[in-house]
């Protein structure tokens, strides 16, 4: 699990009107942390994950027929 510590990384914040300022910014090494979701056994499960039932590579189809809210991306307009 040491590569999904975060890390500190300087950056400048250099503007014309001041003196440049140096921040300490956090950050993860995204690639590896969702490479670990994909690969852990308890949550890439088919009952988790939101597949059509009669093909997993085709496009999803709701069992009566309507998308859900992930789906329609009804949650996205709420945003």
């Amino acid at each position: 699990m040491q590569s999904c510590r975060p890390a500190r990384v300087p950056v400048d914040l250099f503007r014309p009107d001041t003196e440049e300022d140096i921040l300490d910014v956090v950050v993860f090494d995204f690639p590896t942390m969702l490479a670990s979701l994909f690969n852990c056994p308890v949550l890439n499960q088919i009952e988790n994950l939101v597949v059509n039932p009669r093909d997993r590579f085709a496009k999803y189809e709701g069992p009566n027929g309507k998308l859900g809210e992930i789906n329609s991306a009804l949650w996205y307009d709420k945003a």
